[in-house]
């Protein structure tokens, strides 16, 4: 985990660094600046992460923390399975249910499923809820661009994911400075931060900060 050290009894846990500069943007506008937020680097080294974390200094101090992870291409509740069988072997306490908290007698913690706790997905389709409402214009133009070469042979767009990071990228190219990660562009106010498709991580982020 590098140099990094506990500093906040707050602590809101994610998957890399792109997800760390839009969630550290997004708490700004929220004014939940109490919260510290911690990369692990890729879901596969979530166990590893979490032996590290308990052994840096200040980890006896967090009151709260809350894991976000994306479901990718599996379900909100086998992606959620997962993260409980990995945070019970370190005890620590675990939700019913994606998107709620749990409480023992020293700490609280909480699991969120990107992008909504229900949806296979990840970040990426988090914004572009938000785009297909308050740019569906564009994002129109870039999803029948997408299908004209999506069954072209060798088109590499066969998984989910690859086609919400390229409806991104298409949409990032088009907007002027150009950026190339969501975390960015929220650095950059390419996104609503009051719209409804944020409601649920809203809630979850505000439940972290009590």
């Amino acid at each position: 985990m590098g140099q990094i050290s506990i500093n906040k009894s707050k602590v809101l846990i994610v998957e890399g660094l792109d997800e760390v500069n839009f969630f550290t943007e997004y708490l700004s506008y929220l004014k939940l600046m109490e919260i510290q937020v911690i990369p692990y680097c890729g879901r596969g080294r979530l166990n590893e992460h979490i032996n590290d974390l308990i052994k840096l200094p200040g980890f006896d101090s967090i009151n709260i923390i809350g894991f976000i992870q994306d479901a990718d291409f599996n379900t909100a509740r086998s992606s959620f399975d997962s993260m409980v069988s990995v945070l019970n072997s370190y005890n620590i306490p675990c939700p019913d249910n994606p998107g709620g908290f749990a409480t023992s007698s020293e700490l609280k913690s909480g699991i969120f499923i990107m992008p909504n706790n229900q949806d296979e997905g990840m970040l990426e389709d988090l914004f572009l809820c938000i785009l297909s409402d308050t740019e569906k214009d564009i994002i129109s133009c870039i999803q029948g661009f997408q299908a004209c070469f999506k069954n072209l042979p060798n088109c590499g767009l066969n998984q989910r994911n690859d086609v919400s990071k390229s409806l991104m990228l298409s949409y990032f190219a088009y907007r002027n400075p150009e950026v190339y990660r969501v975390g960015i562009g929220a650095q950059k106010g390419y996104f609503d931060f009051s719209h409804g498709c944020l409601s649920k991580i809203k809630e979850f982020l505000e439940e972290l900060y009590q």
